[in-house]
């Protein structure tokens, strides 16, 4: 039996994360966070702002306003074998993923109060 004929659903924790170059401190939970984008970006800020768990059902969409008055849409395409494929629209960009039990991902989601947003997707375990 296929995937899409059973209706698939996954739940998503999505939280949202504000980021500095600034000095301000890490939160012990976000430290994979900073080592994962160390190569990428220093940051010396990084502070979960918000957090929400997300059921996502095939081919329909959840958003949620994100601190810097955008929208983040979330969208499930697949479930196979555990792992989801969502798209993920924050304008004024729209990408695919795969979402997979022991993965986040990191999504950068804009410019906000001197630094930046991020959202941060995973499957709780």
């Amino acid at each position: 039996m296929s995937a899409l004929a059973a209706d698939p659903r996954v739940s998503v924790q999505a939280d949202v994360v504000f980021a500095s170059e600034k000095p301000g401190g890490v939160e012990p939970a976000l430290e994979k966070m900073r080592a994962t984008l160390d190569a990428r970006k220093q940051y010396k800020t990084l502070k979960r702002l918000e957090g929400r768990k997300l059921e996502l059902l095939f081919n329909r969409a959840q958003s949620f306003e994100l601190p810097n008055k955008k929208t983040a849409v979330v969208r499930l395409l697949t479930l196979e074998n555990d792992i989801a494929t969502v798209t993920v629209k924050v304008p004024p960009t729209e990408a695919t993923y795969k979402l997979a039990r022991e993965k986040v991902l990191y999504i950068q989601a804009g410019a906000h109060d001197g630094g930046e947003v991020w959202l941060l997707l995973s499957q709780p375990r």
